[in-house]
């Protein structure tokens, strides 16, 4: 670019601001340069239940899915503390199939199980079970 040119480009978009005083600088290396100090946390907040990143337990449900430990077997309902933990209702029909170490209907299930629970969302937030998983106690 000649001087001509540069000395127009100026003029039509005005000369260039000063760096602010307070912004990150950045350290010598190249493209791959690494900022002073970071504003932001790396990591999400997991939100209120420490657990998971807040909106994950809603997606599943929104999804027909939940995971957690089951809290209460009612005959055809079981009621699940979900990962977040909140409660999560599940509705065990004929056609629920069950995987299970100990066996492959709903009587395999005991309060204390692992599960995850595949289904059909209900407006009430209630999930009818399609799939439900008991994994084994990794004790994590």
């Amino acid at each position: 670019m000649t001087e001509q040119e540069n000395a127009e480009t100026e003029e039509d978009l005005g000369p260039m601001p000063e760096p602010e005083a307070e912004s990150p600088q950045l350290h010598p290396g190249g493209t791959d340069a690494v900022l002073d100090r970071v504003e932001a946390p790396l990591v999400p907040d997991p939100g209120p239940g420490g657990l998971v990143p807040g909106g994950i337990p809603e997606i599943l449900g929104d999804a027909g899915a939940a995971i957690g430990t089951v809290t209460a077997i009612d005959g055809s309902t079981l009621l699940l503390d979900g990962i977040d933990g909140a409660p999560v209702t599940i509705l065990v029909t004929p056609q629920t199939t069950v995987l299970s170490l100990s066996g492959f209907d709903a009587s395999s299930l005991t309060v204390g199980s692992l599960v995850v629970v595949n289904g059909t969302p209900m407006e009430d937030g209630t999930i009818t079970a399609d799939l439900i998983i008991e994994t084994p106690d990794l004790g994590g």
